[in-house]
């Protein structure tokens, strides 16, 4: 299988499914998108490029807040998304620009780069943010618009130590700072030594040998965390024979702990699919009953109901105020949860939540009852 350049996100669709990674890059076959409330990835290039848009404008002295919402708003628009998504991240982004250190010396932004790594790989590289501390140091930020990595995940990272050894190449001599940006909470700093690099290039080295060397004709599907992301579903043999309930799941209950450990993940894996393949059906049955506007629809087996409710989003900061004494409760029921504690509330206080509420929006649910036979 001939590879040219590789990406970051090339080795990480590789790493868990080499078959999602013979239909997206070697058939080049689209991927269709999965049934979700919310387009991630149309989210992530809007935010992306009104981020872009906003830094390339240079120092703004003039309500900021108002200029990146303007631009956030366009978008939005122009990639179709729906109207309280974009309410949502007008919030992600004034916390954001609350706390962020906007860059001085810019020496780039959405930048594409071709590079040739050390261990001889050429990859292709997508900086998001690339400046100058000083002139010893050079500082490079992604964006991600999902949560923080964990300890696991930061360890286990491909993209930061790829794009280190890549940004080495163009920098020579300067030392080279990584940080994951999670617009919606904080940044992150990949650290990294001699030893994790050495690494690094060997297991890129690696995998890219293992992709080159993969025989289109023989890959074959591999279960794991990001199998709800897939868009190629219907063309995976193991989607298929869960669909058709022939999935068996193996596990050695008498094995030792990192194989049961092993066992366990496999299992969480193969049941996030299933839920997944679960909504998907869920989504097909209320757009054929939205069709004709129908509620509720009796069949000669079954009786499917949908019904709305509604939620309430408040403000977090209003809320943390109001239960000083416990915030890990207000953790824990976060924005939707809230208006069981208004009651139990002084007047006062209970009017000031209720004023911040930032967005209201009904969420659909299907209720299917199999009919009794009359045997």
């Amino acid at each position: 299988m001939n590879v040219f350049k590789i990406s970051a996100s090339n080795l990480e669709v590789f790493l868990d499914c080499p078959l999602r990674y013979k239909f997206k890059y070697h058939d080049r076959i689209p991927e269709v998108e999965m049934f979700q409330k919310t387009n991630y990835r149309a989210v992530g290039t809007a935010v992306h490029e009104t981020i872009r848009r906003f830094i390339e404008m240079g120092k703004v002295e003039d309500n900021p807040i108002k200029i990146i919402n303007n631009i956030l708003a366009e978008e939005f628009t122009k990639a179709g998304l729906p109207l309280p998504v974009y309410e949502d991240w007008t919030k992600i982004m004034q916390e954001w620009l609350i706390r962020v250190r906007l860059p001085t010396k810019v020496l780039g932004t959405e930048k594409e780069i071709d590079v040739t790594l050390p261990n001889g790989v050429p990859v292709l590289m997508y900086l998001d943010l690339v400046e100058e501390l000083d002139e010893n140091t050079i500082k490079v930020r992604d964006w991600k618009t999902g949560a923080p990595y964990s300890e696991t995940d930061m360890n286990n990272n491909m993209q930061a130590p790829m794009y280190i050894l890549g940004i080495s190449q163009l920098y020579p001599g300067k030392k080279i700072q990584f940080y994951f940006d999670f617009i919606k909470d904080c940044e992150l700093m990949y650290v990294y030594d001699n030893d994790r690099m050495k690494n690094a290039v060997r297991f890129i080295k690696a995998t890219y040998d293992s992709i080159i060397a993969m025989d289109a004709e023989k890959v074959e599907a591999r279960i794991n965390k990001n199998c709800g992301y897939c868009g190629f579903h219907d063309k995976c043999p193991e989607v298929l024979k869960a669909r058709r309930g022939e999935f068996k799941v193996n596990y050695h209950t008498s094995g030792d702990l990192d194989t049961l450990i092993k066992d366990q993940l496999n299992v969480s894996h193969i049941e996030k699919l299933i839920i997944g393949e679960k909504d998907r059906l869920k989504q097909l049955v209320l757009e054929k009953m939205s069709v004709n506007g129908d509620t509720e629809k009796v069949t000669k087996e079954y009786s499917a109901k949908v019904t709305q409710s509604r939620y309430t989003h408040y403000n977090v900061r209003t809320v943390m105020r109001a239960f000083p004494d416990n915030p890990e409760e207000v953790l824990e029921v976060k924005k939707t949860a809230v208006d069981k504690y208004l009651p139990k509330l002084p007047e006062h206080i209970r009017a000031e939540i209720e004023d911040s509420a930032e967005n209201t929006f009904s969420a659909e649910s299907l209720r299917i009852t199999a009919k009794k036979s009359k045997g």
